[in-house]
């Protein structure tokens, strides 16, 4: 007998002399810590992808003449770009929900970039701007998941 992901295994409990039938909790079990796996690769491959970006900026504003004044908008939008990669390899692989795993992918990608600025610059920045990247998190994550489910089933 064959117990996990994808089986109909019901397991037997027993409430007050009544025998009723439940879902194995073990299959949930297997399910959870295989989405924490997809959600912590897909986030790891968002921030390789950022760093190539980053990369790659740097060696266009080092070798041509494009102001610096660019810069910021750059680091933008290399952070939505890197969001919605982030939110369609998770939503990709989970093939459900796509709106919502997209949107916690956002919220924890941007929570790490906030630890790691907070750690580079000793800033803890405004509520302003926290609620700024948080709200760009759940918005580029939700897109970028949308567009991950939709991407799987085309497959």
């Amino acid at each position: 007998m064959r117990i996990g992901p994808g089986s109909n295994h019901f397991m037997p409990a027993f409430s007050g002399g009544t025998e009723i039938f439940m879902k194995s909790d073990l299959s949930q079990d297997v399910t959870f810590s295989r989405k924490a796996v997809i959600l912590t690769k897909g986030i790891l491959w968002g921030y390789v992808f950022s760093l190539i970006l980053i990369f790659a900026a740097a060696l266009i504003f080092t070798y041509t003449p494009v102001s610096e004044s660019y810069l910021g908008g750059t680091v933008s939008v290399i952070t939505v770009l890197s969001i919605a990669f982030s939110a369609a390899l998770v939503s990709s692989k989970n093939k459900t929900r796509g709106y919502l795993h997209g949107m916690i992918t956002g919220i924890i990608y941007m929570s790490i970039l906030y630890v790691i600025s907070i750690s580079f610059f000793n800033d803890l920045g405004s509520q302003k701007s926290i609620i700024s990247m948080l709200i760009t998190g759940i918005i580029c994550g939700a897109l970028g998941g949308i567009a991950g489910v939709n991407l799987s089933r085309g497959k």
